[in-house]
């Protein structure tokens, strides 16, 4: 069996394409139908046990999927919520190959996952005692001290 990764002048690095690899030489030999699938970006590493472990760069696949059309993306789990704060576009995480050709057999059902940014961002912002609205005047302190941390700057206040 050949795989063609084409085009050649773009540059391929992980293991990120061990998923989609295997269930396109599954669905090539026929032995589960890729229907399911049409549409879908798929990434992901493979165990030898058909384990789907994590990968690198998940939001960036799914921005540029939503932004190619993609309706939908089957990621590691343990990714899925990275790639779920991207909207117009339904994230599957799974766990297993097993998983994924279950799905693709009709076997299974499994929702995409959602995230409410705004309860996230409710929940984890204003953790903080102290907030710079509450300093009056002095915007050129917090404008420096705002650089300061934007680029991890140590900074001492007399």
């Amino acid at each position: 069996m050949i795989i063609n990764m084409a085009p050649a002048d773009i540059r391929k690095e992980g293991s990120s394409y061990d998923l989609p690899l295997a269930v396109g030489i599954i669905s090539s030999a026929e032995m589960v139908s890729g229907k399911r699938i049409e549409g879908m970006l798929l990434t992901g590493e493979l165990s030898l046990d058909g384990a789907v472990k994590p990968v690198r760069g998940v939001l960036p696949m799914a921005l540029q999927a939503r932004a190619s059309g993609f309706r939908a993306m089957i990621v590691p789990a343990e990714n899925a919520h990275e790639a779920a704060v991207v909207d117009g576009i339904a994230i599957y995480g799974v766990t297993s190959l097993d998983e994924v050709l279950s799905f693709m057999r009709g076997l299974t059902d499994p929702q995409p996952l959602k995230i409410d940014m705004n309860a996230l961002f409710s929940r984890e912002g204003n953790i903080y005692e102290a907030d710079f609205a509450d300093v009056k005047g002095q915007e050129n302190v917090k404008r420096a001290l705002e650089v300061a941390v934007a680029g991890s700057h140590n900074a001492v206040m007399l």
